[in-house]
């Protein structure tokens, strides 16, 4: 049961959007779901094993703006590699 004030809240304009999109997919839109964040494929296992080990080392807290230096490192060795960037 919700308060009177929680009822009184908008309803989420995202969350409309996204069961609308859901309708016309399922009446056979071709079209990309990008509003609930929702992955359409299963977590591939790198990702999942890279969590846990990070869960297990404590990394649980928001990281720094700039984001953590062996991630920028590596996208910046990727970009250097693939797009020949510096």
């Amino acid at each position: 049961m919700l308060s009177s004030r929680a009822r009184s809240l908008p309803a989420s304009s995202t969350a409309a959007l996204d069961a609308e999109i859901k309708a016309r997919i399922a009446d056979g839109a071709d079209i990309i779901n990008l509003t609930g964040g929702e992955l359409d494929f299963p977590t591939p296992a790198q990702a999942a094993d890279g969590a846990r080990r990070a869960i297990a080392d404590g990394l649980t807290r928001y990281t720094p703006v700039a984001g953590v230096r062996p991630l920028r490192e590596a996208i910046a060795r990727r970009l250097s590699e693939h797009w020949d960037c510096s």
